[in-house]
């Protein structure tokens, strides 16, 4: 997924970053990546601020 990339660029690709991410409450999405990806719903929200993230 190219969106996850716009999290890792800025330290590397760290794997460590992505996972610390995904399984953190993230105060945008008002839940857990790691969580919200498990529904359309949240997937989509977690794709839409993915995609507000990369063009800010």
């Amino acid at each position: 997924m190219l969106q996850l990339d716009a999290i890792l660029r800025p330290n590397g690709n760290d794997r460590e970053n992505l996972a610390h991410w995904m399984q953190n409450y993230n105060l945008a999405l008002k839940g857990l990546p790691l969580e919200l990806i498990q529904t359309p719903g949240g997937f989509r929200a977690v794709m839409n601020y993915l995609d507000w993230f990369i063009e800010r």
